[in-house]
């Protein structure tokens, strides 16, 4: 009898012997969390998940509209190197703690947008944030450790008053600060910004008053 290929989907994934939890559709082969499952509101993601370490959220892993709720809490695993689109977006998130993970690289598209976040720390290991990432939260504070790329309309739609642009900043996208309550920017003299970076606000920056 010949056996016939099974391709690798999402039920198979499911119903993998290395994957215990239940609560999480989780590619073992490349450690990231492709779905979550249960029901928990506020969810403790694993260091492991089967004895594999995991190391990315994927693209509208915990989205509302895939999970049909929304959370309203999410411990982060300290091994983590990616969030994925969409990944938390349209949740209640009011507290975000980004601490534990001190490898963490990337922050996709819209992984946070429409949440109920109010600070931000970004751990110094992220470099890339991804369009929308953070828009249309309730910001009031950020730190944005050293990360280089900021992408259009990252922090758009936000409360924040003052943005400190850190040195390590190479690219700012478009909008990326727009309809804030933004007053005064601070950033390297060799940084470069478009007319457009902080839309329908009038800021000073490094001390000199600009109407945007």
């Amino acid at each position: 009898v010949v056996n016939e290929p099974v391709s690798l989907d999402i039920a198979s994934l499911v119903n993998s012997e290395a994957n215990t939890d239940e609560r999480f559709i989780f590619d073992t082969e490349t450690g990231t969390i492709l779905l979550y499952k249960g029901t928990d509101l506020n969810v403790v993601i694993p260091e492991e998940l089967g004895g594999v370490k995991v190391r990315a959220i994927g693209d509208s892993a915990f989205n509302s509209h895939e999970t049909t709720f929304k959370i309203t809490g999410v411990t982060l695993p300290s091994g983590l190197e990616v969030i994925g689109d969409r990944a938390f977006s349209r949740n209640a998130l009011t507290v975000l703690d980004l601490s534990v993970c001190k490898g963490l690289v990337s922050i996709g598209d819209h992984a946070f947008i429409a949440n109920k976040l109010t600070d931000l720390v970004l751990p110094r290991s992220v470099k890339e944030l991804g369009q929308g990432a953070f828009s249309n939260n309730q910001l009031i504070n950020v730190n944005l450790g050293l990360v280089e790329d900021i992408g259009e309309s990252a922090f758009v739609w936000n409360q924040l008053t003052e943005v400190v642009l850190p040195r390590s900043v190479k690219v700012v996208g478009s909008n990326a600060f727009g309809d804030n309550l933004i007053t005064r920017v601070s950033k390297a003299k060799e940084l470069k910004l478009g007319k457009d970076v902080f839309n329908h606000q009038e800021v000073q920056v490094n001390n000199r008053y600009k109407s945007r």
